[in-house]
């Protein structure tokens, strides 16, 4: 090395597809490292397709895009001091990479493709890319760069062989997403590898939700000895500079550390971003929610108000005879605390109407129970057909994993921002939420969910004096044996040798067995576990396998 080296990490909110914007984003955050006289901007990995891209990659015109803008940013660096590091595709002899580019005097100084393609969870890059060759430090002006895409840094030998090959600093271009215990784990791998090598170690992940996928930021810089020297916001758009002089430490441009925060709030914010992008991304501006006076709608609607602000959010209260004055009255006290319109529309008369049409025998309870929920989502389909608003699903983990849902009633909706989150995390989410006001929310309040809600058993309310339990377990023992299950993978001999009753977990394998088709047509929702069902947890519908 011969010269201080000025890093800048762009930290930035790509949308997939969307290459026109993404550049612009990407061009702005130049701009400002060449006015702050920075070496180095660095992107997030495939900065300029957003990530994950998935087939679209195959599209040969959005390749062509992307060699455009890639060759108009390297054009940028005409003449400049300023480096570009770029995530992006490359395509060579007919293969596609997922790459990175040193883009400087105008031109494309040297390209890194990604050796590890993760193929499990929400990834499937073996599909769609090409497997480079194991890194080797980029040697530019003195400084050798040990640059890692994602997954690369996360096995021993690419960071061995960058360690081999006299890198100076590790370069980890990421889009890494969130579930609650990741950041933990990529923070104690980077350092591993910061103390192992004595070099300093740069962290550049995305922000921003696509579909499902939340990435929550939380960028990083570790000096040689793996402290955290300066770190970007999480679930924010942020940049941060960071400097290495010949010889010496790296060090910050300026104090800008960030408490990590509470594993609540790191998944509050995530549902938060994740339903504001999801929307924003998507061209809505206006939220449905059916509010029932329980636990589910009531946090829903809170996000809702939270990512988008409370006149965006428009809700509905469906009663019918069996909905009890009090959850009547706490769903009208939810939207007067959260500064929601509201309107109530009666089910009665649909409800009446149903039973005289269907002429055969008298009605089941069950077929009864079922048909209130759909004529509830039928209302709420054509009011957000008419106004062109989200209609918003209100269904727990709990839920989806046992099935507690009617097909084509609850479960209708276009977005379900708590269905990877078991019903017990709700109410501590719930007390979180009253204490605090997220840095990313909208509605500055606090004290939102009142306690009725908080402390009265669950009910779907359709007989008389219905309760969950009367169908399910109680959620404080079916939530952890349905973690067990999913998210440890656990046999049934194995989750009663912990304790359980052994009927229960037969009862919850069998639930869980049983409703497989039922999730695979549910909407897409905020990813917050490990297990998220379809995507990280996949099972055939047909499935004669029973333990």
């Amino acid at each position: 090395m011969k010269k201080e080296f000025k890093f800048c990490l762009a930290q930035i909110n790509f949308t997939v597809g969307d290459i026109e914007g993404n550049f612009n984003k990407i061009l702005q955050a130049y701009q400002q490292a060449v006015e702050q006289q920075s070496s180095f901007l660095i992107t997030s990995e495939l900065a300029l397709t957003g990530y994950p891209p998935e087939d679209l990659v195959f599209k040969k015109s959005l390749v062509e895009k992307v060699n455009y803008y890639r060759n108009t940013l390297a054009q940028l660096t005409t003449g400049k001091n300023c480096a570009i590091i770029l995530g992006c595709i490359y395509e060579n002899k007919h293969k596609l990479y997922n790459s990175a580019f040193i883009l400087a005097d105008g031109k494309s100084k040297a390209i890194v493709n990604k050796h590890h393609l993760p193929n499990y969870g929400v990834f499937d890059e073996k599909r769609l890319f090409a497997q480079g060759k194991i890194a080797s430090p980029i040697n530019y002006k003195g400084i050798k760069l040990g640059i890692m895409i994602c997954e690369d840094g996360w096995f021993p030998e690419v960071p061995e062989n960058l360690h081999k090959k006299s890198a100076h600093i590790y370069i980890s271009i990421n889009a890494s997403p969130f579930d609650k215990n990741k950041f933990a784990t990529r923070l104690e791998i980077a350092q591993k590898i910061c103390t192992k090598y004595h070099k300093p170690f740069i962290y550049l992940n995305q922000v921003g939700g696509q579909d499902g996928i939340i990435f929550d930021g939380g960028s990083f810089v570790l000096n040689s000895q793996g402290k955290v020297i300066s770190q970007a916001n999480f679930f924010a758009e942020d940049n941060i500079c960071v400097s290495i002089k010949k010889d010496k430490e790296i060090i910050a441009n300026k104090q800008n550390k960030i408490s990590v925060p509470s594993s609540s709030e790191l998944i509050y914010q995530a549902m938060v971003l994740g339903l504001k992008d999801y929307t924003k991304k998507n061209n809505f501006d206006k939220l449905i929610i059916g509010l029932s006076g329980g636990i589910d709608s009531a946090i829903v609607a809170t996000i809702a108000a939270d990512a988008l602000g409370a006149k965006k959010v428009h809700s509905i209260i469906l009663p019918s005879r069996y909905t009890s004055q009090q959850s009547l009255d706490d769903a009208i006290t939810l939207a007067k605390k959260l500064a929601i319109p509201y309107e109530i529309i009666s089910i009665e008369d649909m409800f009446v109407t149903l039973q005289k049409t269907i002429y055969c025998t008298k009605l089941s309870d069950y077929t009864l129970e079922n048909a209130q929920a759909r004529i509830r989502s039928i209302i709420l389909m054509a009011i957000s057909n008419e106004i062109g608003g989200l209609l918003l699903n209100t269904s727990n983990k709990s839920e989806h994993a046992t099935g507690y849902t009617t097909l084509y009633g609850d479960s209708c909706g276009g977005y379900a921002p708590i269905k990877d989150l078991y019903k017990t995390e709700l109410y501590l989410l719930a007390k979180w939420r009253n204490k605090h006001i997220p840095h990313n929310s909208l509605n500055k309040k606090s004290q939102i969910i009142h306690n009725n809600i908080l402390v009265k058993p669950p009910t779907a309310e359709l007989r008389y004096n219905q309760t969950d339990q009367d169908t399910l377990p109680p959620y404080e023992v079916l939530d952890p044996i349905l973690y067990h299950l999913i998210e440890e993978n656990l046999s049934k001999q194995d989750i009663i040798n912990k304790g359980f009753n052994k009927s229960t977990v037969e009862e919850a394998i069998r639930m869980l067995h049983t409703s497989e088709f039922k999730r695979r047509q549910s909407p897409p929702g905020t990813k917050i576990s490990t297990m998220y069902f379809n995507v990280d947890r996949r099972y055939p519908i047909t499935n004669k396998f029973v333990e």
